[in-house]
């Protein structure tokens, strides 16, 4: 099963719920999908590959985003 953005979307309504904090997490949603996607060295079955790229995260409440992206 192929993931996509909209699942992403999906997974980070469930993270935020009906708090107020999904407008921050869908603001960084679509750039996070492309760099983990398309851009960063990321391979899960390495986490621990000394050449992998690192992203943090820093944007308030966006980490929501960023948890979806990881878990899709």
């Amino acid at each position: 099963m192929t993931t996509t953005v909209e699942d992403v979307h999906a997974l980070m309504t469930r993270a935020t719920g009906d708090e107020k904090h999904d407008g921050s997490s869908a603001s960084t949603v679509d750039a996070l999908w492309v760099l983990y996607d398309k851009i960063l060295r990321i391979d899960p079955q390495r986490p621990a590959a000394g050449d992998r790229d690192r992203f943090v995260l820093s944007k308030g409440h966006g980490p929501a985003a960023m948890f979806a992206v990881l878990a899709a």
